[in-house]
């Protein structure tokens, strides 16, 4: 019954507010086929410890300062569509862009056979966590954790 009741009121809502593109502004989703098409997709040459794109490998950056990571991981480039998405989820209280952005990165995670055991949300401090009203990080984790398999759990850090 409370699966039925949520399809209804998220039905209802996507009449009364529905769903634009992030790139173009069409109506339907969050990212349009088109605009998704052309997301700048990450791609060799980057520095594998901080993903920064057209460098060495480290960068000298990260020969300079290592940082405290074994690495990171981006499936897209930080601009266009998938930037505003981002900005409107942390942002702008579009908690409709956590859904496609969750697939993206879990399909991403898959398919880059990327190890993992659990997926683990950064934590918001608690002033941030009232002003806005929802921890943006954890709501990605779970929509990952829905293409991945992978269980969420916000408290180790």
């Amino acid at each position: 019954m409370q699966n039925l009741i949520t399809k209804l009121t998220a039905s209802a809502l996507d009449l009364l507010f529905p769903l634009e593109c992030f790139g173009c502004g069409k109506e339907g989703d969050v990212l349009c086929p088109s605009c998704l098409a052309g997301v700048l997709r990450l791609v060799q040459p980057y520095c594998r410890l901080c993903a920064q794109p057209g460098r060495a490998n480290p960068c000298v950056s990260c020969r300079e300062s290592p940082l405290d990571v074994d690495a990171i991981r981006a499936p897209f480039l930080f601009d266009g569509a998938i930037q505003k998405a981002v900005h409107g989820l942390k942002y702008r209280n579009l908690r409709a862009a956590a859904p496609k952005l969750g697939e993206l990165m879990g399909e991403f995670l898959t398919s880059a056979r990327i190890p993992g055991d659990v997926l683990v949300p950064v934590p918001l401090p608690s002033s941030r966590l009232r002003q806005r009203g929802y921890n943006q990080a954890e709501l990605l984790a779970s929509e990952v954790s829905k293409t991945t398999g992978l269980q969420v759990d916000n408290r180790i850090v």
